[in-house]
């Protein structure tokens, strides 16, 4: 009998309560009570503490009544041993409830951080996929930037200092009790992060749809952040005060996030090494490389890359299966065009005598997130792909 993956056993998670909205950060304090919070830890990255974004989160929930510490002793890409320090500074605090506020290093610094608050050990015992024994201290998560989706999801990662690699976990234990989503705080954020982060989640979202993990609620959560950002991004770019924009931005990071369980693929396994050789941001190291996946993967699975191209607000109706796939490419190299954003390796200072070794590094290490890409991809495959993106 022919096993169709439509119908074969898949599981999605969401977080207990989400708060969205102008304002919503003023539901922060009744949660954190409700939580049964008396002593609380913001972690917050240094940028958040600098725009007084920290200040205005730990006095929503000084006047709740809680005793509220702040971290923000952490790396821009935060690593294991950031988390380890963290939580051994929670424990000693008493921390019974943590608020992450920030970009995806925050909250993943936060969501690890909980882990720690009841489980013994170090977050290295816990990496890999379900092997977190309980679940952790309660935790609010708060983005300020529409791009990691982490918020939403059950995984973190985290920067291995030892090796250099960064290592994920996967937990449902990971999940936030409360995700605020108030798009007043994300006004502040520069032209760059709101590009770099607002493409990660497009990009994230994309893979999730074409995942062979896929399944209909990711599909919908996918499609629908697909059709947010694809529709705001460039607002957001040109006039980061608009508040709508900054808004859908936020929610279709959110439903990024909420899609991760169909997993990745071939874009972020080939963006790895222009992250850690060529130390490229997440986002744009994922935005650089995407069309050329994406062309590499459109004939695997047509039919879904002509539904992207409507949701990114193509015309697809009068046009064969064929030509309608093809608008999902264009249509993403059309957004990195008006963004600014180059799709050529040697305008990052790729060397082409490098794409071998990129290409090796690519698929050896990323070979969990291949096992979901839609196309097979070979190390050949990875070079000629970088190749055509030189």
């Amino acid at each position: 009998m022919e096993n169709n993956n439509t119908f074969e056993v898949s599981s999605v998670r969401y977080p207990q309560v989400v708060h969205m909205g102008s304002d919503s950060l003023r539901k922060l304090g009744q949660e954190a009570v409700e939580l049964g919070g008396h002593r609380v830890m913001v972690i917050a990255d240094k940028g958040i503490v600098a725009v007084g974004i920290a200040e205005t989160v730990q006095d929503q929930l000084k006047e709740s009544g809680l005793e509220v510490y702040l971290y923000s002793e952490f790396k821009q890409s935060p690593s294991l041993e950031d988390v380890n320090t963290c939580a051994a500074q929670a424990r000693e605090k008493k921390i019974d409830l943590l608020v992450g506020v920030g970009g995806g290093s925050s909250i993943d610094v936060t969501k690890s951080t909980a882990i720690l608050g009841t489980n013994s050990g170090n977050f290295n015992d816990y990496l890999g996929l379900h092997n977190i024994p309980k679940r952790g201290l309660p935790k609010i998560l708060i983005p300020t930037t529409a791009g990691s989706g982490s918020e939403a999801s059950q995984a973190v990662v985290l920067k291995d200092e030892v090796d250099g690699v960064k290592k994920v976990a996967y937990s449902r234990y990971l999940m936030a009790d409360t995700v605020i989503l108030d798009p007043l705080l994300t006004l502040s954020m520069p032209r760059t992060v709101t590009v770099d982060s607002g493409l990660d989640a497009l990009i994230t979202s994309i893979e999730h749809y074409i995942s062979l993990g896929s399944n209909p609620p990711t599909d919908i959560a996918a499609l629908e952040s697909i059709r947010l950002i694809a529709g705001n991004l460039r607002t957001a770019f040109a006039y980061g005060r608009n508040i709508k924009a900054r808004y859908d931005m936020l929610l279709g990071s959110f439903f990024a996030g909420a899609s991760s369980s169909a997993g990745l693929g071939g874009i972020h396994c080939l963006c790895y090494p222009l992250e850690s050789l060529f130390q490229l941001t997440h986002g744009r190291a994922n935005a650089v490389i995407a069309p050329h996946v994406l062309e590499f993967n459109r004939t695997s699975t047509m039919t879904k890359f002509s539904v992207i191209a409507e949701a990114m607000g193509e015309k697809v109706d009068t046009l064969t299966l064929v030509e309608a796939s093809k608008k999902a490419v264009s249509a993403m190299r059309e957004i990195l065009a008006d963004l600014g954003v180059s799709t050529r390796l040697r305008d990052y200072n790729v060397s082409r005598e490098s794409l071998s070794d990129m290409a090796e590094l690519a698929v050896k290490s990323g070979s969990r997130l291949l096992q979901t890409n839609p196309r097979i991809l070979s190390i050949e495959d990875a070079k000629d792909i970088y190749e055509k993106a030189w």
